[in-house]
């Protein structure tokens, strides 16, 4: 029996549908194994390396995976130890801070200590500032107080003398006899440090 013209457009139609759906699918996945008959030994082949071709891929991919999981691990570890130094620097140096704050204050001490003992005599004649011995015979005439300077030094373009005394006591004595100069009108005056 014969087809007639529309029978045989709708077998082509359902055909050439067929046909396109197999493409698609092909596209959408080309390693899939085809369901058209094989007819040439060439493209098993190719099938069969590219087949290897992807497996060696898929196994430097896990290799890849693998590498990139060690090397996040040992990332981890060194940011950990990192973040334990910084941890450890910074407890240094709040200790390193806290001994230069007590040095620091020592030092003040130390310094009001020694200040304690200084005197500062102005308007001496350069003779008889010239060295420290020179300095304690001045004050034994002129305040009639001995004492003994352990340093001395120049200020202020060497109008100002600095004296350090042996002793407190002695500055105490300095400071109550310095109203000697003011009776005896000299120009020459004695004042705390």
């Amino acid at each position: 029996m014969k087809k007639s013209d529309s029978e045989s457009e709708r077998d082509e139609d359902h055909k050439r549908k067929r046909e396109e759906g197999r493409e698609s699918e092909e596209r959408i996945n080309p390693f899939r194994k085809s369901k058209k008959v094989e007819r040439s030994p060439v493209k098993k082949a190719m099938d069969e390396e590219m087949k290897k071709m992807l497996e060696k891929i898929m196994e430097d991919v896990g290799e890849i995976k693998e590498e990139n999981r060690k090397m996040s691990r040992e990332l981890e570890q060194l940011k950990s130890m990192m973040r334990e130094k910084e941890e450890k620097w910074e407890r240094e140096k709040m200790e390193l801070k806290e001994k230069m704050t007590k040095l620091e204050e020592k030092m003040e001490e130390q310094e009001k200590r020694v200040r304690k003992k200084n005197i500062v005599v102005t308007g001496l004649d350069e003779e008889e500032c010239e060295n420290e011995k020179k300095l304690e015979k001045w004050m034994k005439a002129e305040l009639e107080v001995e004492v003994r300077v352990k340093e001395m030094y120049k200020i202020n373009g060497g109008k100002m003398i600095v004296a350090e005394l042996a002793s407190w006591g002695e500055k105490r004595k300095v400071m109550e006899n310095k109203r000697k100069l003011r009776e005896k009108k000299r120009k020459e005056s004695v004042h705390r440090r």
